[in-house]
């Protein structure tokens, strides 16, 4: 009996075999991926460099920023304003003040007194002796005179005495400054003029020369 069915089993040996290589075939194959379309395929290109070239490295771009640029009438906003400069004083006075004050520190205190809380049309000169003080209201008649009666080269009483002499200084109101009395003005033999003792304050000062002015 087993000799008449070993054709069988081999037959059925080769069948098992042959089915078995199908479905290992089968298993084992990966299955075929799509072919990538024209547009999902990345070109690259290559351009050769000439010999000795240096190629440039691509710049990083910044982003864009949103412009701050005004335009129209806005735009004023944005300029510089203008340089407001002060009125310039008017070039002709219509008084004049004399300051004769040896000590220099009290001379220009009285000079910046006058500048700061005087007029604008009030021209002041200031002379440190006698002799150049007769000179400047020679030139240039002063309306009033800031005296001191101490000088040292020529004394106040006598700078008195040849303003009243002079054709054009006759008129002129004298202010004595000085740390005497009239007790000691009227032994210099001055006869008129106002008297300001030092030390003074400048709100005084000011009275007297507004009040001068007004003669």
């Amino acid at each position: 009996m087993s000799t008449q069915h070993e054709p069988f089993r081999r037959k059925q040996g080769r069948h098992n075999a042959s089915n078995t290589r199908s479905r290992v075939s089968r298993v084992s194959r990966p299955a075929a991926l799509p072919a990538p379309a024209e547009s999902d395929k990345v070109r690259v290109l290559t351009v050769p460099a000439r010999h000795g070239a240096v190629v440039p490295a691509p710049r990083a771009t910044a982003p864009d920023m949103p412009s701050t640029q005004t335009d129209g009438a806005l735009a004023l906003l944005n300029q510089p304003l203008p340089e407001i400069l002060p009125l310039p004083r008017p070039t002709t006075a219509d008084h004049t003040i004399l300051i004769v004050e040896d000590d220099p520190h009290v001379a220009s205190a009285i000079t910046a007194g006058l500048e700061l809380e005087g007029e604008s049309n009030w021209s002041v000169q200031v002379a440190a002796g006698g002799l150049r003080a007769l000179e400047i209201a020679l030139a240039t008649p002063p309306d009033v005179v800031l005296l001191d009666v101490r000088l040292p080269d020529l004394d106040g009483a006598e700078v008195y005495r040849r303003l009243r002499a002079g054709h054009k200084t006759r008129r002129a109101h004298i202010l004595f400054l000085t740390a005497g009395t009239a007790l000691d003005l009227a032994q210099r033999g001055i006869e008129d003029g106002v008297l300001l003792r030092k030390p003074f304050d400048m709100s005084e000062l000011m009275g007297y020369v507004r009040a001068l002015l007004q003669k």
